[in-house]
């Protein structure tokens, strides 16, 4: 959950969990229950375990993490029964009176956590807002868009990379290939016959969504043998057992610092 709520911190999104059961339902929920029961090893599942020995229901702990990521996001936790739309409601109603507060980054480009904390001085009165924030890198908002482009394809090609896969060979049940990267730095500075420092990420999922570590490095482009003046490539191998994949690929170009996206399905 830590990690969940970091990262809605990160990309400035606030949770409102929504629960329409009671808070607790018991030591020991019911099968009819969404909630399993917490059991003794067993094929019944005869004895039952207590979460706690306070006596409170499996579902407390649920209830705390669910107000602590929406507290910590600045959202709410709604776990009132049938009270959710009118809820829902006043939580609009109380978002559109509230108070914008902007203040300067105290620690710029030091790329970690900070805590904020808001006092008032009226009793009895409660503060919603976001209880930290951490800038992301721009490395990591390439990778966060690498990844969500495997989703939702986006982030702008404005030097019109394009990727080609090339057989290389097989081994040991995977296929090796090259994955040619080829792009165009319109108006970049520098003559057109000179290599060029790259910046690489890429990633891939197959239909089922399971994801390869990404790929993150350095690298240099040459310019395009048989290509338009302008034009430059660089190939990386890759090695994957047969089958489709979807391909989300970053290319920097360092000297002008612009980060140029694409997509591609391919069957390897």
């Amino acid at each position: 959950m830590a990690q969940i709520t970091n990262k809605a911190l990160e990309l400035d999104v606030a949770f409102y969990p929504i629960d329409s059961e009671a808070p607790d339902r018991g030591v020991n929920p019911g099968a009819g229950s969404k909630w399993p029961a917490r059991a003794m090893p067993g094929a019944g599942g005869s004895r039952a375990l207590p979460y706690a020995s306070s006596g409170m229901g499996a579902r407390i702990p649920v209830t705390q993490a669910m107000n602590l990521l929406a507290d910590t996001t600045g959202g709410q936790a709604i776990l009132l029964p049938r009270s959710i739309s009118d809820r829902l409601g006043k939580v609009v109603a109380e978002r559109g009176t509230g108070y914008l507060l902007t203040f300067h980054d105290p620690f710029p480009n030091d790329f970690h956590f900070h805590k904020i904390v808001l006092v008032a001085s009226r009793p009895g009165l409660k503060l919603t807002y976001r209880r930290g924030y951490r800038i992301r890198s721009d490395d990591e908002r390439t990778m966060d868009t690498v990844i969500a482009n495997l989703e939702e394809p986006g982030g702008g090609n404005p030097f019109d990379l394009a990727l080609s896969f090339q057989p290389v060979r097989s081994e040991n049940g995977r296929h090796v290939v090259a994955m040619r990267m080829l792009y165009a730095p319109k108006e970049a500075s520098g003559p057109a016959e000179s290599d060029r420092e790259i910046q690489i990420w890429a990633i891939c999922s197959d239909d089922e969504g399971n994801r390869a570590p990404p790929i993150v490095r350095n690298s240099v482009a040459r310019p395009a043998e048989g290509g338009p003046v302008g034009t430059f490539s660089e190939a990386i191998q890759l090695g994957l057992p047969p089958g489709p994949y979807t391909w989300s690929v970053a290319v920097k170009d360092i000297a002008t610092g612009v980060v140029s996206y694409a997509v591609v399905k391919k069957d390897l």
